[in-house]
């Protein structure tokens, strides 16, 4: 049979025992397990969304490669035709202009090389005839454009003389003639309008564009730049003098004098002064 002191003891034992577990179990969180369970799944639900949030995004980038590369091709096709076709009329109209206006057909001459510009739809072919290289663009070139310019020349001098008889006494001279068509890279060519084929080279120096733009070729864009040279021995003072030219030649937009004096004693030439003229 115990005593009190041991019944005490025990009790004093278990006492502390629940003590000590009651103290374990307050520094040690009773869903510990479930926060860590917790904390891994979402973490693996970030992930999962992640991963799922870059394949669309994968996704959107593949489909737009493919939108845009499919937009290119289209493009590039239908930048072709639309090459093709606009080259294809202008060898049709080309012909048509070599039969009409020179009688020439196909076996007379050779394309060369031809040009498209994507931003004006423009187009402009060289071809080979006779042994030598030409241009044409727009219903102009520069195919028997020498025989027309030394025509121009004559008629020119003639109307500058005419206007002012005294130049005559000057040994006026035509040092270069020009034409300019506005049009598509044919700057550093003597283009003409194939209307004035046929006709005399009066009638197209003499006749304001404005009343025959619409014959063949752009006669509205015909422009005559000149080069005058003359030689006395007392100069002109003014560039006034020739202002007028215009008048006889509505063609011409630009008028070079060089004047050249001559030294009475030495009959030296010497230059004198360059007038410019724009009508």
């Amino acid at each position: 049979m115990g005593t009190n002191n041991d019944w005490e003891n025990n009790s004093s034992g278990k006492n502390q025992d629940y003590i000590d577990n009651q103290s374990i179990d307050f520094f040690k969180p009773s869903n510990a397990s479930d926060y860590l369970d917790k904390s891994s799944s979402s973490g693996l639900n970030v992930k999962k969304t992640m991963r799922y949030l870059a394949l669309i995004v994968l996704c959107a980038i593949v489909a737009f490669c493919a939108w845009a590369c499919h937009e290119i091709m289209h493009w590039g096709e239908e930048r072709d035709k639309q090459r093709d076709e606009a080259l294809e009329s202008q060898r049709k109209q080309f012909r048509e202009d070599m039969q009409e206006v020179f009688g020439l057909t196909e076996s007379d001459y050779s394309i060369v090389e031809e040009y498209y510009r994507q931003e004006s739809i423009n187009t402009y072919l060289i071809f080979s005839c006779g042994g030598k290289e030409y241009g044409y663009f727009d219903g102009n070139t520069d195919y028997k454009s020498e025989e027309f310019l030394e025509e121009a020349r004559a008629y020119i001098l003639k109307q500058v003389i005419e206007e002012h008889p005294w130049i005559a006494d000057m040994n006026p001279e035509v040092l270069n003639i020009r034409t300019r068509c506005a049009s598509y890279n044919c700057v550093d060519r003597n283009m003409l309008p194939m209307g004035v084929h046929g006709e005399t080279v009066e009638w197209c120096l003499s006749t304001p564009p404005r009343t025959i733009e619409n014959r063949k070729g752009r006669f509205d864009n015909f422009h005559l730049s000149c080069e005058l040279q003359i030689c006395a021995t007392e100069m002109p003072d003014s560039p006034t003098l020739l202002t007028h030219l215009n008048d006889a030649v509505p063609a011409i937009e630009e008028l070079t004098l060089r004047c050249y004096q001559i030294d009475p004693e030495t009959q030296e030439k010497v230059f004198g002064e360059v007038y410019s003229i724009h009508y």
